[in-house]
């Protein structure tokens, strides 16, 4: 039995249907000490080493009420030092507000992981994936023509020299935020969108590829490769709904059955090497045609969806990968 943290934003705005709190259900069912964190409850303490303040994740069903136990226990007082596993579950784009604080978390998580705790993924790894500009690592042939840029003339220059749409979006934003499209043959808002992106954020234009009128597909990576059960890839397409140019599941996009195409998986060849390379143990690719538009290595989800159309448990799948990292650690 290992002793394992798992770390989000915050834990009271944790839900029962997110892969990060299927994650920690999961963990109990393997019967492990398990406990939930989140970012502001991380300090230096007394012990003169890292520390945390966690709740002990109680077994259940995994159900709202289950969850809603959880985080309205007392926490306890854990030392870091003292525990097997972190599996870092955080999304600073989605806590804007609070940037000073993740800057501390990975901070705090890469003294913890050179003293030889595993942390998942590695605190190195994702300060480098902390943006969007990650993906402009990867071989120019897998992703989107870009720019990322703060200065509006250059950004409407780029727009303005394509002859076909541009999607535009911020830097660090997530779950759809802030995303829109230009088409050629109407930019009359072009001024106004960058202005609006570029308030708190640096824009990043993207052209548009063909395929995503329907939608993406995102695929679930374990060290470079794709996540498989009994043979199933765990793959879930996201359908755009009407005029919605984003097909995130948060802001609508529909869920729906997908195949991993040959064209998928030379996306995923190409990129796996680097991945390998950097460390990540788990990436959501978002792929669209044969673009890859987002790398998610924060807390990337979809497993539950992916596991409905392919009639499968992929969280235990990752699960079991981590497992075996914690033995050969």
């Amino acid at each position: 039995m290992s002793k394992i943290v798992v770390l989000v934003n915050d834990v009271h705005l944790l839900k029962a249907s997110q892969s990060s709190a299927a994650i920690v259900h999961g963990w109990t069912m393997r019967d492990h000490e398990v406990y939930l964190g989140q970012v502001g409850d991380l300090s230096w303490g007394i012990s003169d080493a890292p520390h945390l303040w966690a709740y002990p994740a109680i077994q259940g069903d995994g159900s709202a009420e289950w969850l809603r136990t959880l985080v309205t226990q007392s926490a306890v007082s854990i030392e870091l030092m003292d525990v097997d596993l972190i599996w870092v579950r955080t999304n600073p784009a989605k806590d804007k507000d609070r940037g000073w604080a993740h800057e501390v978390l990975l901070d705090l998580l890469s003294w913890v992981e050179s003293r030889g705790v595993l942390v998942l993924n590695p605190p190195s790894m994702l300060h480098q994936a902390s943006s969007k500009m990650y993906l402009q690592s990867f071989p120019p042939e897998v992703r989107p023509k870009s720019l990322i840029s703060h200065r509006s003339q250059d950004i409407a220059k780029f727009v303005r020299a394509q002859t076909t749409p541009c999607i535009l979006k911020p830097l660090k934003g997530t779950g759809g935020s802030s995303v829109f499209i230009v088409r050629p043959e109407d930019r009359s808002n072009l001024n106004q969108i960058i202005e609006v992106i570029s308030q708190k954020d640096f824009v990043i234009a993207q052209e548009y590829i063909e395929e995503a009128h329907v939608g993406d597909a995102r695929v679930l990576l374990v060290n470079g490769e794709v996540l498989r059960v009994d043979g199933a890839p765990a793959i879930v397409a996201r359908l755009r709904q009407g005029d919605d140019v984003r097909s995130n599941v948060a802001v609508g996009g529909k869920p729906a059955s997908v195949e991993l195409s040959p064209q998928m998986q030379r996306v995923i060849d190409l990129v796996s090497p680097k991945l390998k390379a950097d460390g990540v143990f788990l990436a959501g690719l978002d792929i669209i045609g044969s673009k890859i538009v987002e790398i998610n290595v924060f807390s990337p989800g979809g497993f539950q969806d992916a596991g409905v159309f392919a009639n499968c448990d992929f969280i235990q799948g990752l699960l079991e990968a981590a497992e075996k990292m914690l033995e050969k650690h």
